[in-house]
Order: C-alpha cells, then structure tokens, then sequence
C-alpha cells in the first residue's frame, strides 16, 4: 500500500480573520483533504490549483467522467475530475491513495473552465469555497 503524500505547510498569517494565507486559496469547510494524513489541510492555494491543472495527465485512473449527479456544477456537457494534492505544483500521478479533493473541468464558451470540490462522504462532493487574496 502507498502512503500518502505529505503536503508541504504554507506559513498561516496573523490575519484578525484567521486566514490560513494572504493569497488566493479553496476553502474545504473544515473537511481534511486526505482522512488518512493527520493533521491535514482544509483549504488549498488557488496557485497550486492552476499549477496541477496545467499538469494532468492525459491518461489513467484519472482524469474521469464525473456525472455531476449531485447538481453541483450548471453545465450539461462533458465534465472531468482529477484528484488535487494540497502543498504541491504538479498533478496527481495515478498512483497511490488520491485524497478527497477534486478538480472538475469542462468547456465552456471555448475556453477551459474549473471549480474545486471535495468528498463529503465515499461518493458525493461539495464544492469547495473560493476566498480572493487579501488586499
């Protein structure tokens, strides 16, 4: 069995608002991003996201169809999930233990759209929320 891969920490800041960075980042609602890394995050920089979207590989267990049964996303054409990794610029490799955090991508109007979700459960997700950088 793989091990998991251990995030990399970004410094917290000493934000009035308990912000886990100055930057742009997903917030998971206080979901862990992996249930079996103690300690693991609940939130995600939007840097790294856009930084493993430009990584995934073409093939594999993942990317996947994701049926969208949920609701969650308002497009009816094809969507595709890849699992993201807290703490790293590239994407999940296909191997190992995927946590529960997902991309969803899909095209719309010609160009490449994405939202961030997460597991709340072994098979629905919540979609995750986005929190602008501080000013």
């Amino acid at each position: 069995m793989t091990s998991a891969p251990t995030p990399q920490t970004t410094p917290a800041t000493s934000s009035a608002k308990s912000r886990p960075t100055n930057e742009a980042y997903y917030d998971f609602h206080s979901t862990p991003w992996h249930k079996d890394v103690t300690d693991a995050q609940t939130w995600m920089l939007a840097s790294e996201v856009r930084a493993q979207l430009e990584t995934l590989p073409a093939s594999g267990r993942y990317p996947s169809v994701f049926h969208n049964i949920e609701g969650l996303i308002d497009h009816h054409g094809q969507i595709l999930h890849h699992p993201l990794i807290p703490g790293q610029q590239t994407a999940y490799a296909n191997d190992g233990e995927p946590g529960g955090i997902r991309v969803f991508y899909y095209q719309e109007g010609g160009k490449q759209e994405h939202l961030v979700g997460y597991h709340i459960d072994e098979k629905k997700f919540a979609l995750a929320k986005f929190v602008e950088a501080a000013p």
